[in-house]
């Protein structure tokens, strides 16, 4: 199923097939058990629910949650906010856009830890926006990158 543009919140459960959202004004609350899940711009906090399949978020603005048994999960862009992934069997890769301060706490039991955006123990700048990230992959990779500014990106 794919959908251009919701104006308020989205809700979704599918047994099987992919579901893609460009443009959800609200919050994104998806649960499938087979299929990939495809969401755009997402104004509002994302959870998604996932048993097979790769799950990618074009724009996360609010909270993210995605957990998912066999599937890659990725975020190509987030700017502030709570972002708690995880993954059985899958690869796991977030953009955190530039400005942002992140603090990680990332687990990978038989795969790889990567990060292109500095991480360390000083204290992010008291102004730039926090992304606190909590990644877990039992079997799969773990790779933070930087996303490009908000301003340079069209939706």
């Amino acid at each position: 199923m794919e959908v251009d543009e919701i104006s308020g919140d989205a809700t979704a459960k599918a047994a099987s097939g992919d579901l893609s959202l460009a443009s959800v004004g609200g919050a994104a609350n998806i649960n499938t058990a087979s299929g990939d899940v495809k969401l755009g711009h997402v104004a509002g906090d994302v959870v998604v629910k996932a048993a097979s399949g790769d799950v990618t978020v074009g724009d996360a603005r609010g909270d993210a949650t995605i957990s998912t048994a066999s599937g890659d999960q990725r975020i190509e862009a987030v700017t502030a906010g709570k972002v708690d992934l995880k993954a059985m069997s899958g690869d796991i890769k977030i953009g955190i856009r530039q400005g942002s301060n992140v603090w990680v706490d990332a687990r990978a039991m038989s795969g790889e830890l990567s990060s292109e955006v500095a991480l360390g123990d000083e204290p992010p700048a008291e102004d730039a926006p926090l992304v606190e990230l909590r990644a877990a992959s039992m079997s799969g990779d773990i790779e933070v990158v930087r996303a490009p500014a908000a301003s340079t990106l069209t939706h």
